[in-house]
């Protein structure tokens, strides 16, 4: 008889009472960034040994508890540089923005949304502005998607983001147009 140890991920799915649970034992996890200043891979997350126990009990009111314990076997040694900060403060926003309600997508608006680095704490990689006294038609080219476009109005001074254009799909290049089509 052979001993094969705890299973890896374990799985409790109850009716009544409405219980869901995810016990993951032994997962490990490790983060590289590319650093192209040195033109190598550097450590972000050491490689770390952890338990993932996810559970979720919803009540008679419909009212979901829900817990998350991660238990580490060992210290997370986090490395931080110029080159993770500078990543991360880009691509956070971006991971962050994927736990939000999708019914606040923007993404196929006939206009962009003018997004203000103070209020929303984003750093915007693509912008937008327009001197002209009528609106522009943005087209943007992609192998990811066909007709992306957008209309923006006049800005003055101020700037628009184009990131939710251009980063989802990989658009290589923009056409600008003037609204009348000259």
């Amino acid at each position: 008889c052979t001993d094969v140890g705890e299973p890896g991920i374990v799985v409790n799915f109850v009716s009544a009472p409405r219980y869901f649970g995810v016990m993951v034992n032994r997962a490990s996890v490790e983060v590289e960034l590319f650093n192209p200043r040195h033109g190598s891979w550097e450590p972000v997350l050491e490689h770390f040994a952890l338990s993932i126990k996810y559970t979720q009990k919803v009540g008679e009111d419909d009212i979901a508890d829900t817990h998350l314990v991660l238990s580490g076997y060992k210290p997370l040694l986090l490395n931080v540089s110029p080159t993770v900060i500078r990543i991360a403060t880009w691509f956070v926003p971006f991971f962050l923005d994927g736990f939000r309600d999708p019914s606040a997508d923007k993404i196929g608006a006939s206009s962009i949304a003018v997004l203000d680095d103070a209020q929303h704490g984003r750093i915007d990689k693509y912008r937008v502005v327009n001197l002209c006294q009528q609106d522009v038609v943005l087209s943007f080219n992609s192998h990811h998607k066909v007709g992306l476009r957008t209309t923006v109005p006049p800005t003055g001074s101020d700037w628009q983001s184009l990131d939710e254009w251009i980063l989802p799909y990989f658009a290589d290049s923009v056409v600008v147009r003037l609204l009348d089509g000259v």
